[in-house]
Order: structure tokens, then sequence, then C-alpha cells
């Protein structure tokens, strides 16, 4: 789940055109299961799930939805996709990290550690509904970032691990590789990943690094960015990403693409 920016308001609507397109992308990915039917699931979500008042001057005439109203929308369409992959009964891991626009800020300024931030806390409330019903959810586990990082990594079922970032650490997609490579000489968990999954860029990219090792930018989910269209002529498509893996790597990508 990649750059929902729940509140934003653009080219491709508001808030019920973000919510119609997550059922959109919600019942591509079921059926996906559904045929697959995989040992264990990983939902991941790459950030940027609210819009916030801090990306834009104008965030606060263009928005639809104030701050706790966006924090509630995002709320509920995660618990919306958490509660519909438990079904399936098999592991369901998820897995979120920090980004810019989720970030708690004082206007432009970060406040607080990495971790001060309103994907995350998402993610901490979806954990105690969850735990309220153990014979429904006893199934689902959820990782973020230890309190001072911005990435994590997941081993999975098969062997092969995976890691994610939001992809605000570098200004172009095309600079993360060498923020991998960093992070993999430095012997951060997502350095040494086999596959590590970004947001944030908008547009889906995948590419490969180091000896068989893969990276994928999700595409965005958002209401659009008008400022980037009138700036380059680009727009993004929405949708969400999925990969399946086993012992031997990955294969079926597939996007549900939203529209």
């Amino acid at each position: 789940l990649g750059d929902f920016q729940a509140g934003k308001h653009d080219y491709l609507g508001g808030t019920p055109e973000l919510l119609e397109r997550s059922e959109i992308a919600l019942e591509q990915v079921l059926a996906k299961i559904r045929r697959a039917r995989p040992t264990e699931i990983v939902l991941i979500d790459v950030g940027d799930a609210l819009e916030g008042f801090a990306s834009a001057p104008n965030a606060a005439q263009t928005n639809d939805l104030d701050q706790t109203e966006q924090l509630t929308v995002w709320r509920r369409i995660l618990w919306r996709w958490i509660s519909e992959l438990a079904k399936f009964g098999v592991r369901l891991i998820v897995l979120g990290v920090p980004s810019n626009h989720c970030r708690v800020r004082s206007g432009k300024n970060a406040d607080g550690k990495p971790n001060d931030d309103w994907g995350l806390q998402t993610i901490g409330a979806v954990a105690d509904m969850a735990a309220v019903n153990p014979e429904a959810y006893g199934h689902v586990e959820f990782h973020v970032p230890p309190v001072h990082d911005e990435h994590l990594a997941f081993t999975l079922v098969g062997g092969k691990t995976i890691g994610a970032a939001h992809g605000h650490q570098k200004g172009s997609p095309d600079a993360l590789s060498s923020w991998l490579d960093g992070q993999s000489s430095g012997d951060a968990p997502v350095g040494q990943a086999y596959a590590v999954f970004f947001g944030h860029f908008h547009s889906l990219r995948k590419w490969s690094w180091g000896a068989d090792r893969w990276a994928w930018v999700s595409p965005a989910m958002d209401n659009g960015s008008g400022w980037f269209s009138n700036l380059t002529g680009k727009k993004s498509r929405p949708g969400v990403l999925t990969v399946t893996f086993d012992e031997h790597g990955w294969r079926d990508e597939f996007v549900a693409w939203a529209n």
C-alpha cells in the first residue's frame, strides 16, 4: 500500500474516489490470493498514507479532510485490508515504515524521532484492535522499525528476506541503489535483503542491484499530483503492487490497477 495520502484532493478527486479505488484494488488482490493460495501474506504500508498539511502552501485550501479526519479514514482503509486478508486464515504480517507526509511536524520542521509518525501510529492502533479478538486475528503480526530507524526487514517463510523504506531518503528513484549500497556496507538489515520495496516516487519501477537482488517502487494510490503533471506533463496511474515469493525468489509481479 503506497502513498494513499488520505485527505488530498486533486485531478482524480477526493476522499470518495480514494475509497472507491481502494476497493477496486482490494478485490483484485483478494482474487490473486485465492488463485495463489499462499502460505503467508505480507501487507506493507510503504508510507505517505496521509496527506498532512506541510507538503504544500495550498494544502489547507485543497485538502478535503482535516488532520484527525485523515487519520480516521486511513485507519479504516488499513483495517479494511487487514480484516479481509485475515479471512484467509494464513499467517498475515503487517509491515510499516515512517514517511515524509506522515511525519509529525511543526510547519515544515519534523518533530521528535523518526517513529513520531501518523502512519506508524495507525499501525499501532489497528494492532490494538486486532488484539481485542485473538480468535479472528491471532495469526496477524505487526512490525515497524526500531525507534530511530526509517526502514526494516523481514524474513519470509521460504527463507528470502524482504525490506521496506519509504524512499524519501533520496531525491530521485535513480539514487535509491546507492542508498541500498550504503545500507549494505553498513550492515543494516534492509541492505542485506533480497528484495526491497519503496514508495514516495508514485510510479511503478523495478530494477536489480547487486547479485540477484531486487527493488521496487510502488505505484501511488493518491488523487494525483497536478503540480507534477503541470511541471512535467506526466501522470501516474494509481494501483497496488503485489509480488509472489518462494524459496527460489520472486515471481508473478501483479499490479492491481485502480482506474
